[in-house]
């Protein structure tokens, strides 16, 4: 899925089993001097039915993102400095989740036009 975040248009995975939006090395990489000057570094704990992980993150307190025709504001979101156990994520800048999705009513994803809307947000 292509996403807007600081003005820059990024591809990402759409991973809607995944509950957090993050962003991947790639994304650290690329602004690794703003992530390092602004973000706290943490020991975090990552995974999924795979088994779970010990790994270190960077923690943006906020950012706004924007994929389709939406747009939404994110809070203490994850930026990996190392890529993830079993993702190979160096041709993406992060993994879209649900706490973007979720935060709407509906989303519309048509294939043939490579499009997906994401409708009225909720009040969460």
């Amino acid at each position: 899925i292509q996403v807007t975040a600081n003005n820059d248009t990024l591809p990402f995975i759409f991973d809607s089993g995944n509950q957090e939006t993050c962003f991947s090395s790639a994304f650290y990489n690329k602004y690794k001097n703003e992530v390092e000057a602004s973000c706290k570094k943490e020991k975090v704990e990552t995974g999924g039915a795979g088994g779970m992980e010990n790994t270190e993150a960077y923690i943006l307190d906020s950012l706004t993102i924007s994929a389709g025709n939406s747009q939404l504001r994110l809070e203490s979101i994850r930026i990996y400095p190392n890529d993830l156990s079993g993702y190979d994520m160096k041709f993406v800048y992060g993994n879209f989740g649900q706490n973007y999705v979720s935060k709407f009513s509906e989303m519309r994803v048509d294939f043939a036009s490579m499009n997906i809307e994401f409708l009225d947000k909720k009040n969460k």
